[in-house]
């Protein structure tokens, strides 16, 4: 991939790798700063995937991790990393993975103790820490989407998109399907670098699927469709696709 736009820029544009080898091969890296919409039904793998990207590059140094959780407890998240074999609590204290916690104040806004206001705030501030050396990860972003204005949220995302400019890396946005309008996750995806869609094969035994990349900035002519597996340690790239 770089050999090509090379030959048509006149230079090399600078990609990051993913960690999953396979699927690096196939697509030849993703341009640095970018941000993807991980699109996918509950089960389907995305946030596996997420989860993998970042516990990748965060255990060979590269890079610091931080993951904002609107979902889910942070120990849950924690607790089903470390039956994955990733250890993130190690990461946590060697400070290379951060949590940013949306979780809690979501549910004191269930309970009446706060106001929707904090959620924008624990946005806002996990926006912030978009620094030189962070990947980072919105975990999910269908609240946002579902309950607050749409044109507030889309100046978070042109935020987002800034910080990922400046300072690289990449910053993965999981979605839900089913929770808001496609015609939503399409704007955020025209906005964005890329759109990676998650879904299952119901004909199969085992957790296998398909990952459709819609959308990949200055990658036109990477493998469009790829697929996987859901193992005990993570997503597994098949390099040849064994679905009927």
């Amino acid at each position: 991939m770089s050999d090509k736009l090379e030959r048509v820029t006149g230079k090399v544009e600078p990609v990051v790798f993913t960690g999953l080898e396979a699927l690096d091969k196939m697509l030849g890296g993703i341009p640095n700063g970018s941000v993807i919409v991980l699109y996918g039904r509950p089960g389907s793998g995305f946030d596996i995937f997420a989860q993998q990207v970042l516990f990748s590059k965060a255990s060979l140094g590269e890079a610091k991790s931080l993951y904002f959780t609107a979902e889910h407890p942070i120990e849950d998240i924690s607790s089903e990393m470390v039956a994955r074999k990733w250890n993130v609590d190690r990461l946590v204290e060697e400070r290379r993975w951060e949590f940013i916690d949306a979780f809690t104040p979501r549910s004191n806004i269930r309970k009446g103790d706060a106001g929707p206001k904090v959620l924008l705030d624990a946005f806002s501030a996990y926006i912030k820490k978009i620094g030189p050396d962070v990947w980072s990860v919105v975990d999910t972003f269908s609240y946002y989407l579902a309950h607050y204005d749409k044109k507030e949220i889309m100046g978070f995302v042109d935020d987002i998109i800034a910080h990922a400019r400046e300072n690289g890396g990449l910053h993965l946005l999981l979605t839900v399907e089913g929770v808001v309008d496609p015609q939503v996750v399409t704007n955020i995806a025209h906005l964005t670098d890329g759109l990676f869609r998650f879904s299952l094969d119901p004909e199969q035994t085992e957790a296998m699927g398909l990952m459709r990349i819609e959308k990949l900035r200055k990658a036109d002519y990477v493998t469009r469709m790829i697929a996987y597996r859901i193992t005990d340690t993570g997503l597994a790239i098949e390099t040849s696709v064994r679905m009927a």
